[in-house]
């Protein structure tokens, strides 16, 4: 005997396949808006692009954020974590006891509720 989908969504306490696609709308619509935004503001920078860097940034963020996507914190000296981190290059350490740590981030991490989306690309002390 086979089941639709939507017989086993419903069998199983799941909401309805099409509060399902409207919250996927809704999503998308919110995304499709924030980088709308950071377009602007890219369009509105200065000569350099400094201005409107910074501004295409924050509202990046606010809009990853909204779609429940956050950046991972990296800080300096923050031990190595091969879950949340990539080592995209090597440095000697400046001092003894800093062997695996972080000495600066390259590339933001990006996490959801889901897990790791992207892991944060590192330089690493060693020695």
């Amino acid at each position: 005997m086979t089941t639709s989908s939507s017989g086993a969504a419903a069998a199983a306490g799941a909401p309805p396949a099409e509060s399902s696609l409207a919250d996927l709308a809704a999503s998308v619509d919110e995304l499709v808006a924030g980088l709308i935004a950071a377009h602007d503001l890219a369009s509105a920078a200065g000569p350099d692009g400094t201005e409107g860097g910074v501004a295409v940034l924050v509202q990046l963020e606010r809009t990853l954020r909204a779609a429940g996507v956050d950046r991972l914190q990296v800080a300096e000296g923050e031990l190595f974590d091969p879950a949340f981190h990539l080592v995209a290059a090597t440095e000697v350490a400046p001092q003894p006891g800093q062997d695996r740590r972080i000495a600066r981030e390259v590339r933001a991490g990006w996490v959801s509720a889901h897990g790791v989306v992207r892991p944060a690309e590192v330089v690493v002390w060693v020695g």
